[in-house]
């Protein structure tokens, strides 16, 4: 039994290859996702078609004020006042006392029964939105 994929996450494409070479592997969102320890999430990255399969290793939620250059390195940046700042331009209604959401993932590498053979087997992209296939 394959377990299921549980969420898709949005990505711009830019991060594809970071988040393969586990270079990032986390992101900081500006609200809750529905993710738990240990979940599958299918990583989408836009405009492109590519996709990634991640496992949820953790995730927590702290203010946006408060991230550590710890986390920044996580996401990829040098440090947190670059994260913070990329996050402004990202979600321009946030504020620095709002809590965001960080999720840190493992990319998993493909083997022939994943989720996400099961995933692609069952949806298509359709005009730029995943939809089952009937």
């Amino acid at each position: 039994m394959v377990k299921t994929v549980d969420y898709i996450l949005k990505f711009h494409e830019d991060f594809y290859l970071p988040i393969k070479e586990e270079v990032k592997d986390a992101t900081t969102r500006a609200s809750s996702k529905p993710l738990n320890i240990n979940d599958f999430v299918i990583a989408t990255f836009e405009p492109s078609n590519k996709l990634l399969l991640l496992r949820i290793d953790n995730h927590y939620a702290r203010r946006l004020k408060d991230l550590t250059n710890t986390e920044a390195k996580n996401e990829g940046y040098r440090h947190a006042d670059l994260l913070k700042h990329e996050i402004k331009n990202i979600y321009s209604e946030i504020s620095d006392e709002d809590y965001v959401y960080i999720y840190q993932f493992t990319v998993i590498r493909e083997k022939a029964k994943t989720p996400l053979r099961e995933f692609e087997a069952n949806y298509m992209l359709n005009n730029g939105v995943w939809m089952v296939k009937q």
